[in-house]
């Protein structure tokens, strides 16, 4: 699996080899509260997501965070990994994320027509 500990970070090639690769990835609520890519991290889906009880605490520098919160957020991604430890929990959470990265990442014509009206209305075409 793929583990992202970033959370103010936009997707990047780490994320997108893991997708496109069918990996399983883990990523932190914020992370996703962040990028807005609701779409694509959906949790037990394409992914799981860690840290939904720590988001209020990640206000300030994590030094001044309770360690209870970071004690929580560990043992919950070390629990994520155990549980793609399963063969078919790993491969179903790592195709799903595929599936989904492919589909939201597919070049068609209708994006492509949505992209020459998005530029025309904007006078850059």
């Amino acid at each position: 699996c793929f583990v992202h500990l970033k959370s103010n970070d936009a997707p990047g090639y780490a994320l997108y080899e893991a997708f496109a690769s069918g990996v399983p990835i883990i990523v932190s609520q914020l992370f996703v509260n962040h990028t807005r890519f609701t779409d694509l991290f959906i949790d037990g889906e394409t992914c799981l997501i860690f840290g939904k009880d720590a988001v209020a605490w990640h206000e300030g520098r994590a030094s001044d965070e309770p360690k209870e919160v970071f004690d929580g957020v560990v043992s919950e991604i070390r629990g994520y990994i155990k549980r793609l430890a399963d063969p078919d929990e790993n491969y179903r959470i790592g195709i799903n994320g595929l599936f989904k990265w492919r589909e939201l990442t597919r070049w068609t014509s209708k994006k492509r027509d949505d992209f020459a009206g998005y530029l025309r209305q904007n006078n850059l075409l």
